[in-house]
């Protein structure tokens, strides 16, 4: 557990609540599924079910922001409940160059990773929590050169919006071998400077 859950968890008895369901680090991609289904008339009782439309069109997406073809696409359950999906850390490196410049893309999607990527760096401590956490700091220190995001069992994400050194974006990913991603991250030193 980190640092700042543990802290949060500490204070709920001075707000004399008991914690539910909408603390769960989860609760935003939840209620975004929710809001998909709504949006397409989806049944919300199973909108974690892999049949269900929403889950449908997340993998789809997934897929084409990849390049792995759906069939090829490991499809688990996550901790939460969700489906979720395995593809080479290169393809993961593709998805986020591909949100940080989605050209390829039609207009809505484009407007879309725009949307996504101003709020990430608007909001930073919304990706990854407000305190100690590698994400929101390396998102902070960059000043709207680049957005990151930490995964499951040592996963990492960034991608670096285009620039005149990367016109075309750059998406970075790295996967801790063990899984380990608390001990691996633990001594990252964060820094940022002009010339």
């Amino acid at each position: 557990m980190n640092r700042s859950a543990s802290k949060s968890r500490a204070n709920w008895p001075e707000i004399k609540r008991r914690p539910n369901v909408l603390q769960n680090n989860c609760s935003g991609k939840h209620a975004a599924m929710l809001a998909l289904a709504v949006h397409i008339g989806a049944a919300t009782e199973t909108y974690d079910d892999w049949c269900n439309p929403v889950q449908q069109m997340i993998s789809k997406t997934f897929a084409d922001f990849s390049g792995v073809p759906l069939q090829q696409i490991a499809v688990g359950v996550d901790g939460c409940g969700v489906p979720v999906f395995g593809v080479p850390v290169r393809a993961m490196a593709l998805m986020y160059a591909r949100l940080v410049a989605p050209e390829s893309f039609d207009a809505a999607t484009r407007d879309a990773c725009q949307r996504i990527i101003r709020a990430m760096i608007a909001f930073p401590e919304m990706v990854g929590g407000t305190k100690d956490r590698l994400d929101t700091e390396l998102i902070r220190a960059a000043q709207g050169r680049l957005i990151s995001k930490i995964g499951a069992e040592g996963v990492y994400t960034v991608g670096v919006l285009p620039s005149a050194e990367w016109p075309g974006g750059l998406g970075l990913a790295l996967k801790i071998e063990d899984g380990d991603d608390h001990r691996a991250r633990a001594p990252a030193v964060i820094e940022a400077c002009d010339n």
